[in-house]
């Protein structure tokens, strides 16, 4: 069996500034004993090339494989088109970053904030969780 702990857990950490995700990798591999890292977008404050570069070496440094990208903000759903939009395309540019990373699994919420959606919300969200299980 493969376990990791959600970067998530760390968010506390995180905010006091005592952690970062190469403090997250460090931790997982030699203080609890994992092969399996789930990092949060929360901990990657940008997408810039340089820098998943140093997050992949981190990976690769620690023998560790990236089992989930977990990734908030870029929902699917939003009532308002153009906010829509912007999610779509930074959802495209995590799901570049997943496949760089070689990201066994990514976690897009869906959005909507009531319980349950309309037609029209839930023909959006299939069609572009089908377009991104194409990526």
């Amino acid at each position: 069996m493969k376990i990791s702990i959600a970067s998530y857990a760390f968010h506390g950490l995180l905010e006091q500034k005592e952690m970062d995700v190469f403090g997250y990798m460090e931790s997982c591999r030699w203080r609890y004993g994992l092969r399996a890292a789930d990092i949060w977008n929360g901990m990657i404050p940008n997408l810039e090339p340089a820098f998943l570069k140093q997050i992949k070496a981190g990976l690769a440094e620690h023998e560790m494989e990236l089992a989930n990208l977990c990734v908030d903000g870029p929902h699917l759903w939003e009532d308002d088109p153009e906010t829509r939009r912007k999610h779509h395309a930074l959802a495209l540019e995590w799901l570049k970053a997943a496949e760089y990373l070689n990201a066994r699994t990514i976690r897009i919420d869906a959005g909507g904030r009531d319980k349950t959606f309309t037609n029209e919300q839930f023909d959006y969200i299939v069609k572009t969780y089908k377009e991104y299980a194409q990526i």
